[in-house]
């Protein structure tokens, strides 16, 4: 208990709460950067131009353009567990391979594998319209959301990432990116029970987990 307590404490002090948007904000520079030079070097190697590479890069952006912009919570749940979660769900980008390198192999032609990435970008941005404000990294209250995608699952911003993440690793694959985004995944699914965690605590949440029983996948999960 004192642990959480200590852990929500340092969150909610304003200094600190953008000490962590700052470090955010270098890992996004860092994942532009290599973003950036993948795509020189495929352009010097004679390569055509990669919309699987770019829909990544795009769909970061937009993350990491929301948690900028978005508020302080009102109640947190920040542990150990739970800054561990998030930063492998939120900083895995840093090791994944781009495509069209020497350690990735296309599995499915691009165009298929982009559409699948920009309809769930398109899905992203749809949820993230009506969470507005109340996004952010770590498990919080920020006000219960229930209409648009929501109406349809609890967590949909995840099931956009989702969508894109399997489009990215068709075009780009490989055992190395295969086992992020497993880790990633397996991380961001215990994150999302903890966000539930604390937006349990609001009676508006519990009737609305009522009439949306699903956490991530319809009928599955």
């Amino acid at each position: 208990m004192n642990d959480k307590l200590s852990f929500d404490e340092f969150y909610q002090n304003t200094r600190n709460y953008y000490i962590i948007k700052g470090i955010t904000s270098i890992v996004f520079l860092i994942f532009t950067a290599r973003f950036a030079l993948t795509m020189v070097e495929n352009h010097e190697a004679g390569k055509s131009f990669n919309y699987v590479n770019l829909l990544l890069f795009i769909e970061e952006l937009v993350t990491f353009l929301v948690i900028v912009l978005s508020r302080r919570p009102k109640d947190t749940n920040v542990t150990l567990k739970t800054t561990f979660l998030t930063a492998v769900a939120s900083y895995y980008i840093m090791f994944v391979s781009f495509s069209d390198t020497a350690s990735t192999v296309t599995l499915v032609p691009q165009e298929y594998c982009a559409l699948l990435m920009v309809v769930g970008l398109l899905w992203q941005i749809a949820s993230k319209i009506c969470l507005g404000r109340s996004f952010g990294l770590l498990p919080a209250n920020r006000g219960v959301v229930n209409f648009g995608p929501y109406h349809f699952m609890r967590h949909p911003i995840y099931f956009g990432y989702l969508m894109t993440h399997i489009g990215f690793v068709l075009g780009a694959f490989s055992l190395w990116n295969l086992g992020i985004y497993a880790v990633m995944w397996t991380a961001q699914c215990l994150r999302l029970l903890e966000e539930e965690k604390v937006l349990s605590r609001d009676e508006a949440y519990q009737a609305y987990q009522k009439e949306v029983p699903y956490h991530l996948i319809p009928f599955v999960f």
